[in-house]
This record gives C-alpha cells, structure tokens and sequence, in this order.
C-alpha cells in the first residue's frame, strides 16, 4: 500500500522508525515533506517566527495534502503529550480532514483522547486505531 505519515513535529523522530517497520512489510512510505529541516532545527517549533517563515517559503501545508491525495492511506503518529493521551494538533485535524475528504484509509497509531475538543470530529471520519501495532495495517 502507498502510505503517507503524518505527525506532530514533537514526533518528527519516531517517523523513520515508523518507516522502517512500514517498507518491511512491504508498503511504500512517504514523509513529510519537511522532515529534514524540523530534524536539523529542533527548536524552530519553539519559534513561531521561524517555523511561520519556513512554512510559507515551502508551502509544506499545500505539499502536505498534495501528498495525501496520491496516497492509499495516511497513518497519523498520534502518541501522548503535553500529559494528552493520543495527541493530535491542529494541523493533524486538519490532514485528517483532508484525508477523510478524499476518501483515504486513515489509522491513528492510539486511541485519542475524548478530553480533546475535537475527538468527535476525528472518530467522525472513522479511523482505524491500530494501538502501535503497525501490522494491522493492511
């Protein structure tokens, strides 16, 4: 299967190792298209000006869903933070919309938390959550 992952930035780390489990059961992966610069310059989350300039020259948003277009399926690294179980941003919100939209398979890697003011709009698209196990996607 063609798979994209998606991800906050806080989790740019464990996509390869997402990657490497993926390509070995035999489906093709994509990344993010700005990976590298986020792995190269961790600290530019922390800096609105930075990441807001970086994001604009790019155009990773527009990139993003391109992506999300040619793809099967979308896997969304959705694992805890800020003491958030299932974490997922705004700009995931908004890939997942993107994705459910164009009709893509969608599996979020942990349940997600009611708590977050958006859960009924994500189980609403009705992803597969596939609790890190990553050979249940298929």
């Amino acid at each position: 299967m063609n798979i994209l992952i998606g991800w906050s930035m806080s989790f740019a780390d464990k996509m390869f190792e997402v990657q490497d489990i993926l390509t070995q059961q035999w489906h093709t992966v994509k990344l993010s298209p700005g990976i590298n610069f986020f792995l190269e310059n961790p600290d530019a989350k922390m800096d609105f000006d930075q990441e807001l300039q970086f994001c604009k020259e790019t155009g990773i948003m527009k990139k993003f869903f391109d992506e999300i277009a040619i793809s099967e399926a979308v896997v969304f690294l959705n694992y805890d933070k800020r003491g958030i179980s299932g974490y997922i941003g705004a700009s995931v919100l908004m890939e997942i919309g993107i994705a459910y939209y164009l009709g893509k398979k969608i599996f979020l890697t942990n349940a997600i938390d009611q708590s977050q003011w958006y859960a009924l709009e994500v189980l609403l698209t009705d992803p597969t959550i596939i609790n890190g196990d990553l050979s249940l996607i298929k």
